[in-house]
């Protein structure tokens, strides 16, 4: 992803952690806390990016 993405991309996880407070069951699929851990452990070295969830 473009750097220039960042805080759109940034900005969709969040909502996506906002929204997922209201799922019961994920089924099949990742609760958001799994998903996103996966997500910081594939791409940790992006700085930029994840310094905007802190903000």
């Amino acid at each position: 992803m473009k750097s220039s993405r960042y805080p759109h991309a940034a900005r969709h996880l969040l909502a996506c952690e906002s929204l997922a407070a209201r799922i019961t069951d994920f089924g099949n699929f990742d609760t958001h806390v799994t998903y996103s851990t996966g997500l910081r452990r594939q791409h940790d070295r992006k700085a930029g990016f994840w310094s905007l969830l802190k903000a």
